[in-house]
């Protein structure tokens, strides 16, 4: 156990032979589930502050989601510059139609 652990137990003993006293439970039983607090908040503390089960940085591989969908966004806004560059420059000159005659008379001419 680590000092940690045991500073974390001692309170956690502390605070619930208080609570038990304060509740009027029987001072024998107190101290008896103060010590089984104490040690279940200790053993608590300790795994909680574990440092080997600790994962390591993310590197470029392991991206969360949001920063592998920012990822592909950015990719995708480049990809389409480019292709909208090169296009620009090899999209044919339009043609100009005829507007399509109608077999409807303007307003107002007959």
């Amino acid at each position: 156990m680590t000092r940690t652990a045991v500073s974390t137990g001692i309170k956690f003993a502390i605070v619930f032979i208080l609570g038990f006293g304060i509740l009027g439970y029987n001072p024998v039983l107190t101290l008896l589930l103060g010590v089984i607090g104490g040690a279940a908040g200790g053993l608590a503390g300790a795994w909680w502050q574990t440092k080997d089960t600790q994962l390591p940085p993310p590197d470029s591989d392991h991206l969360s989601p949001l920063a592998r969908a920012q990822k592909r966004l950015s990719q995708w806004r480049r990809e389409r510059r480019r292709n909208n560059k090169a296009s620009r420059y090899q999209r044919p000159p339009r043609k100009k139609h005829a507007s399509p005659k109608s077999n409807y008379s303007k307003p107002g001419s007959r």
